[in-house]
């Protein structure tokens, strides 16, 4: 494979991404979690175990906006979005990253006491 072969792939790549999220966007409305968790299952393992993120804690301490960024959004960016590594016309979308983005990060326990990363008080 030559460079003009790699950049080909990445143009084709590229092109069929955008065309993707073009013809998404009417059906977007219609996305739901049960469907993302049915096009990747991990997704329902994220789901279940994020309000479990501070069971067995011992200290008081525990933000869930820290555990967000550091633990369970490194596990959904290969997943979904832009960031994921294969295309997929539905999972590669901003509106499939925004739902698994908002439902996962809402399922999280809230924060015990206040810290840089949230507004608990």
């Amino acid at each position: 494979m030559n460079a003009n072969d790699n950049a080909d792939s990445i143009f084709e790549y590229c092109c069929k991404a955008d065309e993707a999220e073009r013809q998404f966007e009417i059906f977007a409305p219609l996305l739901s979690w049960a469907m993302l968790a049915a096009l990747e299952p991990k997704f329902a393992e994220l789901f279940t175990a994020a309000p479990l993120a501070d069971a067995g804690r011992r200290d008081e301490y525990f933000c869930g906006q820290h555990y967000w960024h550091n633990k369970l959004k490194p596990q959904m960016l290969p997943l979904v979005g832009p960031s994921r590594p294969d295309f997929h016309p539905v999972l590669g979308t901003s509106a499939a990253y925004d739902l698994a983005y908002d439902t996962l990060q809402g399922a999280l326990p809230p924060c015990r006491q206040p810290c840089p990363w949230c507004d608990a008080e």
